[in-house]
């Protein structure tokens, strides 16, 4: 679980970084993307980590 929160901080801080008025809106959807990808690989490896344990 520590991974999964780790990932989300970076994952805020990169979300804080593009959230400037000054970025552009495809940078804000990369950023979002790479948002999504991050969570939902560390969420596969919680279930999985769940199934190998149960």
């Amino acid at each position: 679980m520590n991974v999964m929160i780790t990932a989300l901080k970076k994952c805020h801080t990169l979300l804080q970084i593009v959230d400037k008025e000054d970025v552009s809106e495809e940078l804000i959807c990369v950023a979002v993307q790479v948002f999504k990808e991050q969570v939902m690989h560390k969420v596969s490896d919680v279930d999985a980590q769940r199934v190998l344990n149960a």
